[in-house]
């Protein structure tokens, strides 16, 4: 089954605690700090020029953009992942 006895009783013995088991918010580093928008301008872009490089579209896409908003290559390539396209 691809669980192991221990995380089965842990399971259990959530679910006898609260039969809904809401889903908790795990500690950690969040995923990307994107907004929708900037989703719709990564992929237009993409697929505009599929063939730039992801260190010039993030130049180009952080032109316009204060600091706390500007993103990083690695979270382009992971946006066009996500999307279905390759970056």
């Amino acid at each position: 089954m691809g669980i192991s006895r221990n995380q089965l009783y842990d399971l259990e013995k959530r679910y006898k605690e609260d039969p809904i088991m809401p889903h908790k918010d795990k500690p950690g580093r969040p995923m990307m700090k994107i907004t929708s928008p900037m989703k719709c301008k990564i992929v237009r872009n993409i697929k505009k020029e599929p063939f730039k490089t992801p260190v010039k579209m993030t130049r180009e896409i952080n032109m316009n953009l204060p600091g706390e908003n500007q993103i990083s290559p690695p979270i382009l390539r992971r946006c066009a992942q996500m999307n279905g396209l390759i970056a």
